[in-house]
């Protein structure tokens, strides 16, 4: 997904936006991503690095659902998704539309 940003959005060829993300990318085994990763991916963020980054963070489905249903009602609204996300830097708008994307039956 970076890889592919850097090629559209920002004009990089294809070796160059390799290069990029390996220089971002600590060694093989990282169980945590790190600032300038959070940094790289939190903007403009896709449903791929969304899974990345959230895979990194939480073990667990159920790890994940308790930092984000901070109501403890089996669902995740659109604010405790918001607000969840901009922990990890994502901007309000981008959450916005993630969590259209993936609440297609309005469920939370």
């Amino acid at each position: 997904e970076f890889e592919r940003f850097m090629v559209r959005s920002l004009g990089r060829s294809e070796a160059e936006a390799a290069a990029t993300l390996q220089a971002l990318c600590p060694a093989v085994g990282q169980v945590r991503l790190t600032e300038r990763q959070l940094d790289a991916m939190s903007f403009d963020l896709h449903l791929s690095a969304l899974r990345l980054l959230l895979q990194a963070e939480y073990e667990t489905s159920d790890q994940l659902m308790s930092f984000l249903d901070t109501s403890g009602d089996a669902q995740v609204s659109p604010g405790e998704w918001a607000s969840g996300l901009s922990s990890h830097l994502i901007s309000a708008l981008n959450a916005q539309e993630l969590f259209q994307r993936l609440d297609v039956g309005q469920m939370g």
